[in-house]
């Protein structure tokens, strides 16, 4: 006499679809993040980098005695002497997307000066983030909601 058993079948066909639809979904993951959830990540990036800090400081600390005197002579590289923010340089973060990779970057030609590689120590002692100090905070929040989008889009699949 044979004891109690439970007996699990299922569609095979149909289970391997599932999981080739997951694995479509595994090779192409970017495709699943939602132009919402890019939008939401770029507010982030504005606000953390972008954001303007308080009023200068002085004495500014020129880089060298040359940009002090260039900046004189070109009435303040073109932007008035004494400069006034005009309030633009957060609006000017942008998203790029290509093939896999989401590009979060800063349009204004003065960005790098600002917030980039080229950083000047005035920009640095007025209070300026620069994008490499907070790159690792950042790259961790978009790849959790990015990852959500991706699992949302596995989990609708079964």
């Amino acid at each position: 006499m044979a004891g109690p058993s439970i007996v699990v079948g299922g569609d095979i066909d149909a289970l391997n679809k599932k999981l080739n639809q997951i694995k479509a979904i595994a090779k192409r993951p970017h495709e699943h993040v939602k132009p919402e959830t890019r939008k939401k990540f770029l507010v982030r990036v504005r606000y953390t980098i972008g954001r303007y800090p308080g009023a200068v400081r002085y004495p500014i600390e020129w880089d060298s005695e040359k940009q002090r005197r260039a900046y004189f002579a070109s009435n303040g590289f073109g932007g008035g002497i004494p400069y006034r923010r005009s309030r633009n340089f957060d609006r000017q973060w942008a998203e790029e997307a290509k093939d896999s990779t989401f590009t979060f970057k800063n349009r204004s030609p003065r960005s790098s000066f600002i917030v980039g590689e080229d950083q000047q120590p005035f920009h640095a002692n007025t209070g300026w983030v620069t994008a490499a100090d907070k790159e690792p905070e950042l790259i961790d929040t978009f790849t959790q909601m990015a990852g959500d989008d991706v699992f949302e889009a596995i989990r609708t699949e079964f």
